[in-house]
């Protein structure tokens, strides 16, 4: 059973972790026993033996029912071989396992005797179970339009919720205190009072199913709210990028959200109206209902017949003003274009983290000031190296890779001289490949060092870099600094 946060000793919260993923295990999350019927009925009248992919279809309409069957077939694998294959993808999974065992698996008794049960779910149970369709819906959905595996899309969708639903199911007092919590927010207060986060929960379960490819996935959180950003990890970063913009849609459709889940929101729908076009809402709603006939035929009560994706209904109207000041860049003509998009996005500045500023500070106002490439990096404490969190087109120069801090001071890259000096690191050099180039790189940070800002010239001359140039980047930097909240 859940136990009482005790301090902050790593050991102690891991041994927390570990009774949590064998207790939810064992608890595990309700099944659509009603789907499991006619299902059972099929395989044995023999409905599903010409096509395995029809039985999945039906499976995938039941989370709980998914998630079963990728239980027993890890656990069974896990025992019969020691190790599961590095499956992200749950259907290709119950595909190398094969119909028959498939089918064991669900006419085993002991799938209709689960510890909890829909019929009995709570309002914030079920919601939670709508925000995890419509998210893993509409990662489908998109995928289908950019050429993605949907089935991949839908089922990375779901399992990056899982820690989530099995916290709602498992322990539903802590759940709903963290939704009542405002002042900490739903995260922060679920993670305080397990003494663990639920991405963790849903990565350790993962993890002691020998499923560690889709543990990896699930513990990805990194910003995706710039279309350069890149990803070094073996999964596909473009199927992680739809999770995210399906989260924070689905997120707003059963939620009120603060500031930075707006932002959020709106990178999303921008996102879905370039791929899907002004329809796009109404194409992801049609795949969610779609995908939640079962519930809704089963349970009417708690399922409505038609689900609404609407992210308006619960946006909060804020009232926080912004209270930074955009700084003067200058008052010539060639540089009025630069300063009117800076002070538009300090007007338009959110409290918090605002991700949509920065993503209009690389689309638009970087661009615009004559930058052509560069990089944002961050300095990562945990493992002490300044890492790359956004990618501006392809820099020539330096390479964008992550720099371990007791490197910093043999290193002579302009990053690595860029966050050891208080000063603009710049250059204008003859490249080879590319001709002249130029470069300013400045660190981000007054107070304390938390990265560097490095930027490539779209044109340079043998003359250098003129002192407007420095001006915008100094300006940029300021509004990259007040973006991240940096001191």
């Amino acid at each position: 059973m859940l136990e009482t946060r005790t301090g902050d000793n790593p050991i102690a919260r891991n041994r927390r972790l570990v009774r949590a993923i064998q207790y939810v295990q064992q608890q595990w999350l309700p099944i659509n026993q009603v789907l499991l019927k006619r299902i059972r009925s099929g395989l044995q009248e023999g409905a599903y033996e010409l096509d395995l992919d029809f039985l999945l279809s039906d499976i995938k309409q039941d989370f709980g029912l998914l998630m079963t069957c990728i239980r027993e077939i890890g656990q069974a694998l896990k025992a019969e071989c020691g190790q599961v294959p590095p499956y992200s993808d749950p259907f290709a999974l119950m595909h190398m396992y094969g119909y028959e065992k498939l089918k064991n698996i669900l006419m085993n008794p002991k799938l209709s005797s689960s510890v909890h049960s829909l019929e009995r779910s709570t309002e914030q149970q079920v919601s939670r179970i709508k925000e995890c369709v419509i998210s893993a819906s509409a990662a489908e959905a998109l995928s289908k339009v950019l050429k993605k595996n949907d089935q991949v899309a839908f089922s990375s969708g779901l399992i990056r919720q899982l820690g989530e639903v099995l916290v709602s199911w498992n322990y539903p007092a802590v759940y709903n205190a963290a939704l009542n919590n405002k002042k900490d927010g739903f995260e922060l207060s679920l993670a305080e009072q397990l003494g663990f986060s639920a991405k963790d929960l849903g990565a350790g379960v993962l993890i002691s199913l020998g499923l560690d490819k889709s543990a990896k996935f699930i513990k990805e959180s990194a910003l995706v709210s710039i279309d350069s950003y890149e990803i070094d990890i073996d999964y596909d970063a473009d199927i992680l990028h739809l999770c995210k913009v399906s989260e924070a849609l689905a997120k707003a459709c059963q939620n009120d959200i603060n500031d930075e889940a707006r932002a959020d929101l709106k990178l999303a729908q921008e996102f879905i109206i370039d791929n899907l076009g002004d329809n796009g809402l109404r194409i992801i709603e049609s795949c969610v209902n779609d995908n939640m006939q079962a519930y809704q035929a089963a349970f009417p009560n708690h399922f409505e017949k038609q689900i609404s994706v609407n992210p308006d209904q619960h946006l909060i109207v804020n009232s926080n003003k912004n209270i930074i000041s955009s700084p003067l860049i200058s008052e010539s003509s060639n540089s009025s274009s630069v300063q009117s998009l800076i002070d538009k996005l300090y007007a338009e500045m959110q409290p918090g983290i605002d991700k949509l500023a920065i993503a209009k500070l690389v689309k638009h106002i970087i661009p615009a000031a004559g930058f052509a490439s560069g990089c944002i990096m961050i300095l990562d404490p945990v493992n002490k190296e300044l890492a790359p969190r956004v990618t501006i087109g392809n820099p020539k120069v330096a390479r964008i890779i992550p720099v371990k801090l007791n490197t910093l001071q043999s290193g002579s890259s302009p990053i690595q001289l860029a966050f050891q000096s208080s000063n603009l690191i710049s250059e204008t050099l003859l490249n080879s490949t590319h001709g002249y180039v130029s470069y300013i790189a400045g660190v981000l940070g007054e107070t304390q060092k938390a990265g560097v800002l490095y930027l490539e010239l779209q044109e340079a001359s043998i003359d250098g870099i003129s002192s407007q140039t420095f001006t915008d980047f100094k300006a940029i930097r300021k509004a990259f600094c007040d973006c991240l909240k940096l001191k």
